[in-house]
């Protein structure tokens, strides 16, 4: 198994050569970085085909599919991880400005670490996931989790953990 992080514009580089080695069933996994973004499948097509990636947000894990559908439809290009996380990220400034009602750096701070969104203030962007909730001792959100996605007929489907996971692991190669 070979692992990887990085950007998907080197790992269509390495995918290519990948293919033409000794390696190339080999199961590849990405971090995170590369396989989620569009450009990585819509760049190698089947060749794609039996990447693993790290995920922490994906649309077969969401239940909020209508916000998802009213995204495309306004800006003409699907909802993904990164954009998820822009979106979650102003829902969060959002609401430590109006608990805070406050520019003070301390206060902000301090309601930073100690953020409790409720469930359905974060539904329509992390579904899943929610509430929002940091663990003041160590900054970390305590109901983040992760699944693995494997990309199958170029599309990235979630085969772990079972209990999540949409379809089997496919065999490389």
């Amino acid at each position: 198994m070979l692992v990887f992080g990085g950007y998907s514009g080197e790992w269509i580089l390495f995918t290519r050569g990948l293919a033409n080695s000794s390696r190339a069933n080999v199961p590849s996994v990405d971090g995170g970085g590369a396989v989620p973004d569009p450009s990585f499948i819509d760049g190698l097509g089947p060749q794609a085909d039996g990447w693993f990636s790290a995920l922490s947000w994906n649309r077969g894990i969401s239940d909020g599919q209508d916000f998802m559908d009213a995204f495309t439809k306004q800006y003409d290009i699907p909802m993904n991880g990164q954009i998820a996380f822009c979106y979650q990220s102003i829902l969060v400034i959002r609401h430590v400005l109006n608990e805070t009602k406050s520019l003070d750096s301390q206060k902000i701070n301090d309601a930073l670490h100690n953020l409790d969104i409720p469930k359905n203030d974060v539904d329509n962007v992390m579904p899943g996931f929610g509430p929002l909730k940091i663990d003041p001792s160590t900054g970390q959100s305590v109901n983040a989790k992760w699944v693995v996605g494997q990309v199958q007929n170029s599309k990235i489907n979630l085969v772990w953990p079972e209990t999540t996971g949409t379809v089997a692991i496919q065999p490389a190669g």
